[in-house]
């Protein structure tokens, strides 16, 4: 699993490239997290996650938990349909916002900070 990150505004978009199983849910654990502090916001680029465990849902969960402590906003773009279908089963499509594309999602962002 790889994480890149790039900024647009005061929006920090989060790449996720590969599993987010056990190993790579550690590693968005430790590269998302310690970033969010007040008012943050954030997407998650999921276009090129190709798996998603019960760690990886935890991620999911102490993100969005974070992002509500801290006043932040957390929003999902590209879910691939066997992710969002986990989600969806699981009950964790209300966590965040899932939107078609980065425009959309960056501008749903932008809208609800100015």
């Amino acid at each position: 699993m790889k994480i890149t990150t790039k900024k647009i505004d005061n929006i920090t978009i989060y790449h996720i490239i590969g599993s987010l199983d056990n190993n790579g849910a550690q590693d968005a654990r430790d590269k998302i997290i310690p970033d969010i502090t007040e008012d943050f916001n954030l997407i998650l680029e999921m276009s090129k996650c190709n798996f998603i465990s019960s760690a990886g849902l935890r991620t999911l969960l102490l993100t969005a938990k974070k992002l509500k402590t801290h006043l932040g906003k957390g929003v999902m773009v590209g879910v691939p349909e066997e992710i969002s279908d986990v989600m969806e089963m699981t009950g964790f499509d209300d966590m965040f916002e899932v939107y078609k594309t980065l425009d959309a999602a960056v501008s749903a962002l932008k809208g609800s900070t100015e």
